[in-house]
């Protein structure tokens, strides 16, 4: 999913200099490195060949959820690991800590969550859930299967009226 991501999003990350100059770092990775900035690194240089092979496993495990949507109508699971969190814009992504649960846990590995809709091509709506004891909104992230968009929302809705509706949290209202 992160390679993909980054191939996605990463043409104006580099100018010819900076891409050949990623090209150099790439090739200096050890195979076995699987951190989440090699993973960044090797998205943001794929090959077309590359490309083809990881679309192509995208494409087997969307067909595998369309499986799954046969019996489910959704997948209900988190939007991330913690309620919102203060902001962090020191340093590469890939390094900064959130604490969850007390514990330090890597910024990047929230897109964790993200990835199940993504990577099979799949509809994904938040809806607010709770509020934490500090007055933060929480969510759960509705899946559904692929053009079921309206599905998610329609099914947000129904969440937000019947059973927690938004409310800002202190200093938004």
């Amino acid at each position: 999913y992160i390679r993909l991501r980054r191939a996605a999003t990463s043409m104006r990350a580099f100018d010819e200099a900076g891409y050949a100059r990623a090209l150099v770092a790439r090739n200096a990775l050890d195979a076995g490195d699987l951190s989440f900035a090699a993973d960044q690194l090797r998205g943001n240089t794929l090959t077309h060949r590359e490309w083809m092979l990881l679309e192509n496993e995208r494409q087997r495990i969307r067909l595998l959820w369309n499986d799954f949507f046969r019996d489910h109508d959704f997948l209900l699971c988190p939007g991330a690991a913690v309620a919102a969190y203060p902001q962090n814009q020191h340093g590469p992504r890939w390094e900064r800590l959130i604490d969850v649960d007390g514990e330090p846990f890597l910024d990047t590995l929230q897109i964790f969550w993200m990835g199940f809709a993504s990577l099979g091509c799949l509809p994904a709506t938040q809806a607010p859930i709770a509020l934490t004891a500090n007055g933060l909104p929480t969510s759960v992230q509705i899946i559904g299967s692929q053009f079921a968009d309206l599905s998610t929302i329609r099914f947000a809705q129904l969440i937000e009226r019947g059973y927690h509706a938004f409310t800002p949290p202190p200093g938004f209202a």
